[in-house]
């Protein structure tokens, strides 16, 4: 029979589950500096990649309609708007779901 999870701690058999620092709260998460610059890291290479993407030659040298030439802007906005859902995603997964029913919503 296995033992209570107090009684294998206890007895040294298992680890204790580590317990990391808890994410800043409130006003006390602008001073995370760390979250604040891991965070603007992945918005700016996830808009450099677009940009590579969006402006290729390729792609470029296509281009004939207004459309056609405003969409690199939106590719980039795209790539900005799926980086900053994965930020908010990561930190609150519950937003996942928030963030698709409002698709739904306004599809």
């Amino acid at each position: 029979m296995i033992a209570p999870p107090d009684e294998l701690f206890a007895a040294g058999e298992l680890a204790a589950p580590a317990v990391g620092a808890a994410p800043a709260v409130g006003w006390e998460a602008f001073a995370d500096l760390g979250f604040i610059a891991q965070s603007v890291l992945i918005l700016v290479i996830a808009v450099v990649l677009a940009a590579i993407i969006a402006y290729h030659p390729v792609v470029r040298r296509k281009a004939t309609t207004l459309e056609e030439i405003e969409q690199p802007k939106t590719l980039i906005m795209y790539a900005l708007v799926g980086a900053l859902i994965a930020v908010i995603v990561k930190v609150q997964p519950n937003m996942a779901l928030v963030v698709f029913g409002i698709g739904g919503l306004l599809r």
